[in-house]
């Protein structure tokens, strides 16, 4: 049996491609009691489906217990480097599978919230503007990758914050969790009448 998701959202895609399917499998479900993570671990993304794809997924339990991706636990936890990932989802559907440039993503996200600044935002909303100034910064904590992929992907994010404006919203994130969830249990739906 194959599960397709489709969505045509970017930022929804963003965070399930360079997060939330790595949650699903060896995250933070793993050592749930619910080991469904099992059968989501084959889930993929698919460009030429614009959807999610997966083999033997257990849809009727799935159903019955769906991962709520809205979680306030998970939030604390991987909550600023999403922001990061809804911020940047056109850059990364742009350059997909470009490792590099997802860890910079995430590394620049959390530089952005600061120390502890994620957690105390989370619940007044206020919003983060990324710039520039933040590269070096971000430069400095990647030293250690010395690969010319990593200079790249640097310097592709560097010229993309110079020409647009970048903002973390806890908001926006809160609303493209909020959309994953429908788009994931609408097609745990339809796979089920299939059955």
């Amino acid at each position: 049996m194959k599960l397709t998701i489709k969505t045509n959202d970017k930022k929804v895609k963003s965070i399930l491609e360079n997060e939330l399917l790595g949650q699903f499998s060896d995250g933070y479900w793993e050592n749930s009691k619910n080991k469904l993570w099992k059968h989501l671990d084959n889930v993929v993304l698919t460009e030429n489906e614009n959807g999610l794809e997966g083999q033997d997924f257990m849809v009727k339990r799935a159903i019955k217990q769906m991962y709520n991706v809205e979680n306030r636990e998970l939030l604390k936890h991987i909550g600023a480097r999403m922001t990061g990932f809804v911020a940047f989802a056109d850059l990364l559907e742009e350059h997909s599978n470009n490792y590099e440039l997802m860890i910079a993503i995430e590394y620049l996200s959390e530089i952005a919230w600061g120390t502890d600044g994620f957690e105390k935002r989370i619940t007044f909303y206020k919003p983060v503007k990324v710039t520039t100034e933040m590269i070096p910064q971000l430069r400095e904590r990647m030293s250690y990758r010395k690969d010319e992929k990593t200079k790249k992907a640097l310097d592709l994010l560097e010229d993309y914050i110079s020409k647009n404006e970048v903002v973390l919203d806890v908001n926006e994130l809160r609303e493209t969790l909020k959309k994953t969830n429908e788009v994931l249990r609408m097609a745990l739906y339809f796979q089920s009448n299939k059955i």
